[in-house]
């Protein structure tokens, strides 16, 4: 039976060397045998003992204990005892064994978990014969994790049982960009209180700079014919999968939590198109929500994303708060259609029970617009033909809460209405109403931008700043809006970093210029953002730092 001995030395950290471990588990090193002088040689009738099969763990973070071992193997005619060491630069540790002739028993060393971030060499040796085998152990930094997920409880998000509000931005780029620049979004909005961003899963075509031409799709894209039809889903995009992980990691580090939308509705990103093209019964968009193959496909592709395991965090995306919630599709709808709304509601009420079958942690929304439908007294005239119907479409079980998009320039929303009200006002207010006295849950806007272009801002003008000005204004109107009526979670569209495509920011405008974009420099509107920020928190007694 073995008996410890623990002692503690000298921390004599190796120069130069950080670590970052690979997979979770033990490795079996190929261990450097070497033997040390030693005053007991091999003779008839004697013991000789061998070390081999040194293990030591292939992930070690830092303040974690962990175990090392060794075999000691008694190679001699007769039993024998022998003392088995342990060095590890900042630690010494014994164990007796004794073995009878050909005995092989597992020595393990249990080493406590005060190590810093750094490589360790090691040596286990025995010292009655001085065999010697050799090895490192990497100790990395902990991996930055929140631990208490998002959740819904009436008609409110809640985080360990308090009210969670969120006031944030869309960023499609976080997929399909280095990691520089996800390192500056997410520091960025951090600075300015944000607490969400919400990004593509599916990342995307890119068209300009150095990444043209680059696949960014998170399945290969299929031909336009249907000659790619097929029975199975493809793999998906490992790079893209990466960079997601990638940014779930800084969600994690940050606080800054990510909405993320599954598929997209078109097909210049992962969509509802490519879906079709490799069904063989399926011809157009709007067969995506019947069609039995496209169905299938959704459902494995749902199961794929929700179970895959994170190479940086070490957890699946449904175990992971930095998650805050998904999306089924962003801005599903219907593309031919006479006013008919059953056929996409039976779509979302289907899919979203799969998804809560697979990951029943996150909360879960549809990704959709919002549309009434044509029935509804608070319908917008005109735009009741995309298959919505706010209300059925949210009073799915599986459908944790509501949300509604708001880009004035698309939907006419800055015409006034009869009582000189402009349309966007009374849309969030309807909305609103409906998802606490209808729906009893919260509502988010996943996407709101300031307005037509009267709001926008060109950085190439002499008077940008003055625009900025405006358009904070804007911001502070609408945000005044959302505060009065409850919203309990806002995305603006969109908040950027200045990029090319290249492997630097750049500070030319005409690389940068998206006029209902938010950038840093834009200091009047992140101001705004900030200050809606510290309402929110304040109102919940959780100011947020500026």
């Amino acid at each position: 039976m073995p008996t410890d001995g623990l002692s503690r030395r000298r921390l004599l950290a190796l120069a130069g060397v950080a670590g970052v471990g690979g997979l979770a588990g033990c490795s079996e090193q190929s261990p450097t045998t070497t033997r040390r002088t030693s005053t007991t040689g091999t003779t008839a009738g004697a013991v000789a003992f061998a070390l081999s099969d040194l293990s030591t763990p292939a992930d070690v973070t830092a303040g974690d204990p962990f175990d090392v071992s060794v075999g000691v193997r008694n190679r001699g005619d007769v039993a024998g005892e022998t003392t088995v060491v342990l060095e590890l630069e900042a630690y010494t540790a014994s164990k007796r064994v004794a073995l009878d002739p050909g005995e092989t028993e597992r020595v393990a060393f249990s080493v406590p978990g005060d190590l810093d971030a750094q490589s360790y060499a090691l040596s286990v040796f025995e010292r009655e014969s001085g065999a010697e085998v050799t090895g490192e152990v990497v100790v990395s930094e902990p991996v930055p994790r929140l631990e208490n997920f998002v959740g819904v409880e009436g008609t409110q998000f809640v985080v360990d049982g308090e009210r969670f509000r969120f006031n944030g931005a869309n960023n499609d780029m976080l997929a399909r960009t280095p990691r520089w620049y996800v390192d500056r979004v997410f520091e960025e909005a951090a600075a300015l209180g944000l607490n969400a961003l919400r990004t593509w899963v599916y990342a995307g075509k890119c068209y300009i700079g150095s990444c043209a031409g680059e696949n960014t799709k998170l399945i290969p894209e299929p031909a336009e014919d249907g000659s790619d039809a097929r029975e199975t889903l493809p793999e998906l995009n490992e790079t893209v999968l990466e960079r997601l992980d990638y940014a779930i990691y800084r969600a994690n580090e940050t606080g800054v939590r990510l909405v993320l939308p599954l598929l997209s509705n078109t097909d210049s990103h992962t969509g509802i198109t490519d879906f079709v093209r490799y069904s063989a019964s399926a011809s157009d968009h709007d067969d995506f929500y019947t069609d039995e193959r496209c169905r299938r496909f959704y459902r494995t592709y749902v199961e794929r994303i929700l179970t895959r395991e994170n190479t940086l965090t070490g957890r699946e995306y449904r175990d992971d708060p930095g998650i805050l919630l998904w999306e089924l599709v962003n801005e599903p709808d219907l593309l031919d259609n006479d006013g008919d709304t059953a056929l996409m509601d039976d779509w979302i009420g289907e899919m979203a029970a799969y998804l809560k079958s697979v990951d029943d942690t996150h909360p879960v929304s549809t990704g959709e617009i919002g549309m009434y439908e044509d029935s509804n007294p608070d319908s917008l005239e005109g735009k009741n033909d995309q298959g919505m119907a706010f209300l059925p479409n949210h009073r799915h079980d599986a459908i944790d809460a509501a949300t509604v998009h708001m880009h004035p320039s698309h939907m006419g929303f800055t015409v006034e209405n009869d009582a000189g009200v402009e349309r966007w006002k009374p849309w969030v207010a309807n909305h609103a109403r409906d998802a606490r006295e209808e729906l009893g849950k919260p509502l988010y806007v996943g996407e709101f931008s300031a307005g037509d272009e009267n709001y926008t801002v060109d950085r190439r003008d002499g008077d940008w700043e003055r625009q900025d000005e405006r358009r904070a204004n804007r911001y502070r109107e609408i945000f005044g809006e959302f505060r009065e009526h409850d919203v309990d979670g806002a995305l603006t569209w969109t908040f950027m970093i200045p990029f090319d495509y290249a492997t630097d920011p750049v500070d030319d405008p005409d690389e940068w210029n998206a006029g209902d974009s938010v950038y840093p420099r834009d200091t009047h509107s992140a101001s705004a953002l900030a200050e809606y920020s510290n309402a929110i928190g304040a109102r919940l007694g959780h100011p947020v730092p500026e």
